[in-house]
């Protein structure tokens, strides 16, 4: 396949590709990031002043996300013979790691792609949907509306997660590379750690719900119930074995049998239990 073929169609994925969240942060790249970027014609230095004066270009191809580490995902596939559907999978399993807080397996996404040559817009709807058992009075009490963070910290507000779904039509449909393959990326920095951002720990600092939960305080912050500083390597290999399972058997492995399982226990043992 010719490469202009190959990046013929440019992909927008909702919730995932978010142009820079802290481009002053570039300064700080690992060594090989840094150098893909060069290589590419890519400056990382750009973009550190105002919003309107971000401009970067590059000659072939370009992966632009909330952190370098999952860019870096999308550049590792296209230089593996991939294309923009592969690039943005691989993107997203990272996200899921270093910006959980955003976007991950857990929850859903949108997809818009464009395929240039055939002049084609196709959109994908991965949205979270709610359980079979919800209701119109989900949030309410007494007929009034619960406050907000009472409904946000609850099983009750967590809905069937439509990601991985999403990306495995999309795939089907335009990808180029095997599936699995596209995991190796979040598999290999889940096993290895990564380091805590500065908007990561900056979110856990001011979280108080998650401290509560024993899983969530366990990852996300030390003995004393602080937040993992900034710079602190993160390992995640109980998803990095979620990865795998998803990698070798296709999404069906996330909705049902164990991993399906847990999740919808996790929901229904929740100081607000839910009814997934």
């Amino acid at each position: 396949m010719k490469q202009e073929r190959m990046f013929s169609h440019l992909i927008a994925l909702g919730l995932a590709l978010l142009l820079g969240a802290g481009t002053a942060w570039s300064r700080d790249l690992p060594e090989p990031i840094r150098k893909a970027m060069v290589a590419e014609d890519i400056n990382p230095e750009a973009g550190t002043g105002r919003a309107e004066h971000q401009v970067v270009r590059a000659r072939h191809f370009m992966v632009t996300s909330a952190n370098p580490l999952a860019s870096q995902a999308g550049v590792e596939m296209i230089r593996r013979g991939g294309n923009a559907a592969d690039a943005v999978i691989a993107t997203q399993l990272v996200l899921n790691l270093v910006e959980p807080q955003s976007s991950g397996i857990g929850g859903g996404a949108f997809i818009v792609t464009y395929d240039a040559a055939g002049h084609r817009v196709r959109t994908y709807d991965g949205r979270e949907t709610a359980p079979a058992a919800a209701r119109s009075d989900r949030f309410m009490r007494d007929h009034h509306a619960i406050p907000f963070w009472d409904a946000v910290n609850s099983g009750r507000s967590v809905g069937t997660p439509g990601l991985l779904r999403v990306l495995e039509l999309l795939h089907d449909q335009q990808g180029h590379l095997p599936w699995k393959a596209l995991f190796q990326p979040a598999i290999r920095i889940a096993e290895q750690g990564f380091p805590v951002s500065p908007r990561l720990h900056a979110l856990l600092e001011q979280n108080k719900a998650l401290r509560e939960q024993p899983a969530a305080a366990a990852y996300f912050y030390d003995a004393q119930g602080h937040a993992w500083p900034v710079g602190h390597r993160l390992r995640n290999p109980a998803l990095a074995k979620v990865f795998r399972q998803v990698a070798q058997q296709g999404a069906k492995a996330f909705y049902s049998g164990q991993i399906a399982r847990d999740i919808v226990h996790a929901i229904t043992h929740h100081s607000v239990p839910g009814d997934m």
